[in-house]
């Protein structure tokens, strides 16, 4: 799952997309970007991928249970928030919930 930067209002997939493209080629992984809204809806925009993903409702023939995030920037503050909910049981049926 990858983060993009962006401060947190003029960040967007579509400009840093070569990055989670990169890091796709370079690691041999499936990425899956998550383009999140404005503040402050973008943890719950996260939450709710994470949460797709672990159901298998993007790409079943991929591993629901083998998940890790990638960050840059403002990205990186989601990424902590997301594996700190996560832990804490924000998502009913992921680790921690």
């Amino acid at each position: 799952m990858y983060l993009h930067g962006g401060g947190w209002d003029i960040g967007y997939f579509d400009i840093r997309d070569w990055s989670a493209y990169g890091l796709a080629q370079g690691a041999r992984l499936a990425i899956f970007a998550v383009d999140c809204h404005a503040c402050p809806a973008p943890l719950e925009d996260c939450l709710n991928a994470c949460a797709t993903l672990r159901k298998g409702e993007v790409a079943k023939n991929h591993s629901q249970t083998r998940l890790m995030v990638a960050c840059e920037s403002a990205g990186g503050k989601l990424a902590a928030g997301l594996c700190m909910a996560l832990r804490r049981g924000a998502v009913a049926g992921l680790p921690g919930g």
